[in-house]
């Protein structure tokens, strides 16, 4: 980061991040680490960011009849990919942090089921006591309780983290 700064402050530019809402809520940041400036896709959940590089592979490979080229390789690459902090804590990646039960689901599915209980949890989270214990009681069956409330406990856990995020936009047009 600190060449990256340096190389921004160089060009008057500024540092992108690449960090997205699942990430903010579940703490997969590090401030002053990989936070930056702006952060383009900060407003999408990470499943969303799966689904717009297999919609970009699609705009590569179809709509525009390339060759093979190296924006592809990486598209292909980056959907496949076992996400992980890089400190190898696992052979699971960050799924067996947060969910293991999920690790062996392709990256969107396990994604999909991780933002769902993030979503519903924020949902929720200080509405009517009843309507809570009903979402909540829907998570715990479908998805069981050990992993949902690993989730939420992460969730508050890195309250603080979030108060120092980066600016967001609220609407991209691509």
């Amino acid at each position: 980061m600190i060449y990256l700064y340096d190389l921004a402050n160089y060009t008057k530019g500024i540092v992108m991040d690449t960090d997205n809402l699942t990430e903010h809520y579940l703490g997969f940041f590090t401030i002053h680490g990989d936070v930056a400036d702006f952060n383009p896709i900060g407003g999408l959940w990470k499943h969303e960011v799966y689904e717009l590089a297999k919609y970009l592979l699609y705009e590569y490979l179809i709509v525009q009849n390339d060759d093979v080229s190296y924006k592809q390789m990486a598209l292909r690459a980056a959907i496949g990919i076992t996400p992980t902090d890089g400190n190898g804590v696992n052979n699971l990646g960050d799924m067996g942090q947060i969910a293991p039960e999920f690790a062996h689901d392709n990256n969107i599915e396990a994604y999909t089921k991780v933002d769902k209980i993030i979503q519903t949890y924020l949902d929720f989270i200080g509405r009517h006591t009843e309507d809570y214990q009903t979402a909540m009681e829907a998570l715990y069956n479908k998805y069981g309780y050990d992993t949902v409330d690993g989730i939420i406990r992460r969730i508050r856990s890195t309250e603080y983290k979030r108060k120092r995020l980066p600016i967001v936009p609220d609407n991209l047009y691509f």
